[in-house]
């Protein structure tokens, strides 16, 4: 019991040692603040942040706070409270990070050129400006021209200002969500946000989202934008065709109005542009042979898409391979082993029986050897093997199974993509 006492008495007093030993290291959360000047100094040159880690004396020190916001302007916020009412201090951080405004006290927010060097780092700065400065319309244009995004902070009468919303929408599209309702009407500024972003199109009044100029604009920039089209446009062949171009992967197909996804001309007429426009087609066309090959002979994985029928058709399945030797994953598993498809898809052909197999047959027959020997050495003899004697009228005896000859086989008989009865014609 006394040894037992010692030796929990040792690991406590070296799990005290080790606690002290962290709590002494920069990583531990409760670490002793660290008051040599020369120590910090060194630490907020390298991390302004680390003021965090100076004594309270230290934080009061001013030298201490310049050199810790000149690395990082948010470690204003572990310098000593007087120092956000400093203006020295404060302009130094916001000069730095324009976000320091925000650990500023009400003067300083309402100091000009603080206000106008924090938005010239960033414009969504002007949330933490005086609400005087929300109204100015020269502050809220530099402001906007940073980051058109703050027209979201800009006082209402200027967001029906058509100078300062035009600046913000060609800077960020998505800031035409912010405009009045008479900006989002107005069709340079809406050209303009769709220039810069094609999605800022559900911005814009509906009148505009049915003109043809303003739409392809915003399709040029990002396709996904037809969604917001007014209905005709995204029924108009020619327009949706044009969009199916300009996209990389045929998606513009997905936004046409469903009576073009079933129309054979128009499907046919994108699927000569973008193969992949198959896809985003009427789910029919996955049961037409012509539009599965010309699909799977612009893009051999688009075998994926057809039907389960097709993919035993010949034509269609070597058109996929051939355009694409990965399309093999989407063969059926029975197709899998057929050394033809193989050999297109770039794989050695497989063997009829693998090793295992043929280790297994040899076993087999290897025990079939040794029974026979154990019979005859029992006297048993050998099996008895009827001869032409043997063959006496009332005995039955099955005749041996009938020899084909080589004009009794087919020669497609051992294709293995032969078609259903009902695809039995190639397209």
């Amino acid at each position: 019991a006394s040894n037992n006492r010692s030796r929990r008495s040792r690991s406590q007093r070296g799990e005290t040692a080790s606690l002290q030993s962290k709590m002494a290291s920069d990583r531990w959360p409760f670490a002793p603040p660290k008051s040599d000047k020369a120590e910090v100094l060194g630490l907020v040159r390298e991390n302004g942040m680390l003021l965090e880690k100076a004594s309270g004396e230290l934080k009061k020190d001013r030298e201490v706070v310049l050199e810790a916001i000149g690395q990082n302007g948010l470690a204003l916020i572990y310098a000593d409270a007087a120092y956000r009412s400093d203006r020295e201090v404060v302009l130094a951080a916001v000069t730095k990070n324009g976000y320091a405004l925000y650990l500023g006290d009400d003067a300083i927010k309402a100091d000009r050129e603080i206000v106008l060097r924090a938005i010239e780092g960033d414009g969504n700065c002007l949330q933490f400006a005086d609400e005087r400065y929300r109204k100015d319309r020269r502050v809220v244009l530099d402001a906007v021209t940073k980051n058109g995004v703050a027209l979201l902070y800009a006082d209402e009468s200027l967001k029906d200002d058509h100078e300062v919303c035009l600046a913000a929408c060609a800077e960020n599209g998505f800031a035409l969500c912010y405009a009045s309702d008479r900006i989002r009407s107005e069709r340079d500024v809406v050209l303009a946000a769709c220039a810069q972003n094609g999605k800022a199109l559900q911005f814009a009044d509906p009148q505009l989202r049915a003109e043809r100029d303003v739409v392809w604009t915003a399709v040029v920039e990002n396709v996904t934008s037809l969604l917001w089209a007014d209905r005709r446009l995204r029924a108009d062949g020619h327009f949706v065709l044009a969009a199916v171009a300009q996209s990389d992967s045929g998606d513009g197909m997905w936004y046409a109005d469903d009576a073009l996804k079933r129309d054979r001309n128009f499907v046919w007429a994108a699927m000569a542009q973008k193969a992949d426009a198959f896809v985003f087609a009427d789910a029919s066309f996955r049961r037409d042979p012509d539009f599965v090959l010309a699909a799977v002979s612009g893009n051999g994985l688009l075998l994926k898409y057809a039907d389960d029928r097709l993919k035993y058709h010949k034509a269609i399945l070597d058109a996929a391979l051939s355009q694409n030797p990965d399309a093999f994953q989407y063969l059926p598993d029975e197709l899998k082993r057929e050394p033809r498809l193989r050999v297109l898809a770039g794989l050695p052909p497989r063997e009829e029986e693998d090793e295992s197999s043929k280790q297994e047959d040899e076993g087999k027959d290897k025990d079939a050897k040794t029974t026979t020997e154990e019979e005859e050495e029992q006297g048993g003899g050998p099996p008895y093997e009827p001869d032409d004697d043997d063959n006496e009228e009332g005995k039955d005896i099955a005749p041996p199974p009938p020899q084909r000859g080589e004009d009794d086989f087919d020669d497609d008989d051992d294709e293995a993509t032969r078609a259903p009865n009902d695809l039995g014609k190639q397209p």
